[in-house]
């Protein structure tokens, strides 16, 4: 479930644009094994410019390239390898890299995905015991930032695409 949640917030959830400036970056806290994710450009007009961003209109792979548990990156290690493409058809295949733990139980999963423009939001398997809704902190061609929960816990990732 971590992983299923990680890689959605990463491209849930997918990356945001960078402007270039240093606010932008993930910034490092006192302890190294914190990390705190910020907001960074939505780039996306529309729903349409949204979900465009999201899948290029041809399907597009987000890789994670941070991941964090309330500020914590204890499980970043083994989330680093996870990979979700967005199709257009509004479907998603997730690839788990190495198992973070019991709740990471399966390598590949299957589902759909639509976005909110309005709320900023990337939700996966709408109307399914397994919905998870996340907010995009970040969209861009090639960066996609995303913000959840898990447990009462804040999520955030940073995903990018190839």
């Amino acid at each position: 479930m971590k992983k299923y949640l990680s890689l959605i917030l990463g491209i849930a959830v997918l990356s945001t644009g960078c402007n270039g400036s240093e606010e932008d970056e993930p910034s490092n806290s006192s302890s190294s094994k914190e990390l705190n994710i910020e907001a960074a450009a939505f780039l996306a007009t529309d729903s349409t410019s949204m979900k465009n961003l999201i899948d290029a209109g041809v399907g597009k792979t987000w890789s994670t390239l941070a991941f964090t548990l309330a500020g914590s990156t204890a499980f970043q290690s083994c989330r680093l390898d996870d990979e979700m493409e967005f199709n257009t058809d509004g479907t998603y295949t997730f690839r788990a890299g190495e198992t973070c733990g019991a709740e990471d139980n399966q390598e590949v999963r299957v589902g759909t995905w639509e976005v909110n423009f309005q709320n900023e939001t990337c939700i996966f398997d709408k109307g399914s015991s397994r919905e998870i809704t996340a907010t995009v902190i970040g969209l861009s061609e090639d960066e996609f930032r995303l913000s959840g929960s898990y447990m009462m816990m804040e999520v955030r990732g940073i995903f990018t695409s190839n």
